[in-house]
């Protein structure tokens, strides 16, 4: 067929043949537009930590979400990250979104924390470290790394031939959080490696002379594949009473654990999927980040009883923290934003694309179109008075269809999050411990 007989051909086209191509042109091209830009495209968030600063600006930890695509065959690979990958930030933004501060060369930070001093502690988290950033300089001024401790010096029976004792290339400890505390004399953070099974604590003061030297572990809790004491956990946190609370990924629990004995005095029962963080409150209840069950809790901790919940606009959220407002600061993560809750459930602020749902809610309105569109013209064509039979049922019988697609695709619209959170319930036993 020649280029002449095509456009002479695509001439006889009746007119709503014509918008009917059209249409499927246009979703397609969009698609082809939109679909690669999750892959190559560095702006689009897949955010992990999130901080509110004293200042009224918040930090994220933004890992990109091609990033995210990348991880598992870097993992499967043993591929290293880039050292100066701009794929991975921690930026500071103002109540307008307008980006004050940002540094990029990490690798999938998890978590950021501001000290006392005005700095930034990082858990950076492929790169298999902690540091300690001087806010100023964006110089790394201190740094923890697990791969230059020898850990038989922790505990005897970690010997040679532990995995902690021997480094991967990649992700080998996963580390994805470390929380500060002062003690008064001296300061100390929890530090989780995921991939170890293990939550320790450091004497952050003595880490200066030496940041790598065993004995400044002060104090640990987990063990290398002990699903009994923690299964790929997160977010340790020191709770008000001196013991520490963990959120244990993998078993689906969070859990209390006395910080002198190591004994765990206390266990969600409340069914969870994968929680990745658990903060105390000030009126003593718990506030979880429920990740596969995208939503987040506020639970009675002596009744477990949920006294608050949000799952509007998540996907697989990371982390949520209570602001000094009442309000809630959320890490929704996939959904590629952070958001500000108030206690009715309401936005009051978000920064962030959600390309997911906006490619859901695109191609979903494009197609109730394309049916609106079959309803109005199958209508006229009922009108013809000449119609036989066989059309007239074929005619109805696509309305019928046309129909059925309308109120299907609605009702997906309407109910877009109770059916995400539906898929990833059915899925997760496949995906539960994955390298996200």
């Amino acid at each position: 067929m020649t280029l002449d007989d095509f456009i002479e051909r695509i001439q006889r086209l009746r007119i709503r043949t014509k918008i009917r191509i059209l249409i499927i042109l246009l979703l397609v091209s969009f698609n082809l537009v939109m679909i690669p830009q999750l892959f190559f495209n560095n702006n689009f968030l897949a955010p992990h930590d999130v901080d509110r600063k004293a200042n009224g600006n918040t930090l994220i930890c933004a890992v990109s979400l091609n990033e995210m695509f990348a991880h598992p065959p870097r993992v499967r690979n043993q591929v290293p990250m880039p050292i100066n990958s701009a794929n991975n930030r921690i930026i500071e933004i103002d109540e307008n979104g307008r980006i004050t501060w940002e540094i990029s060369g990490l690798a999938m930070p998890h978590e950021v924390e501001e000290l006392p001093n005005g700095n930034l502690l990082v858990a950076d988290t492929t790169f298999d470290r902690v540091i300690e950033i001087n806010y100023n300089t964006k110089e790394i001024i201190w740094s923890w790394e697990p791969s230059k401790i020898n850990w038989t010096e922790v505990n005897e029976e970690w010997d040679e031939n532990h995995y902690y004792n021997n480094p991967k290339t990649y992700d080998w400890t996963h580390i994805n959080d470390v929380d500060f505390k002062q003690y008064g004399e001296w300061n100390a953070c929890l530090v989780s490696l995921r991939n170890f099974d293990l939550v320790v604590e450091l004497n952050y003061s003595a880490e200066s002379i030496n940041a790598n030297n065993a004995s400044n572990i002060v104090w640990w809790y987990g063990d290398y594949e002990n699903a009994t004491l923690l299964s790929r956990q997160h977010n340790p946190d020191y709770l008000e009473n001196g013991n520490v609370i963990i959120a244990d990924s993998e078993n689906d629990r969070i859990v209390e654990v006395n910080y002198s004995n190591k004994e765990k005095v206390w266990e969600s029962v409340i069914e969870l999927r994968w929680p990745r963080d658990a903060d105390e409150l000030d009126n003593g209840n718990l506030l979880i980040t429920d990740s596969y069950n995208n939503r987040i809790l506020e639970i009675n901790r002596t009744t477990q009883e949920i006294v608050w919940m949000f799952e509007r606009d998540l996907m697989i959220p990371y982390e949520s923290d209570q602001l000094e407002n009442g309000n809630y600061l959320i890490s929704t993560e996939y959904m590629g934003k952070v958001i500000e809750v108030n206690q009715e459930g309401f936005i009051v602020w978000s920064y962030g694309f959600p390309v997911f749902k906006l490619l859901f809610y695109f191609n979903s309105f494009v197609l109730i179109g394309i049916a609106g569109i079959e309803i109005f013209y199958k209508t006229q064509n009922l009108s013809e008075p000449k119609l036989s039979k066989k059309k007239i049922a074929l005619n109805f019988v696509a309305l019928g269809v046309s129909i059925f697609m309308i109120v299907l695709f609605l009702i997906v619209i309407f109910h877009f999050n109770g059916l995400l959170q539906s898929f990833l319930q059915f899925i997760y036993p496949s995906i539960k411990g994955s390298v996200f």
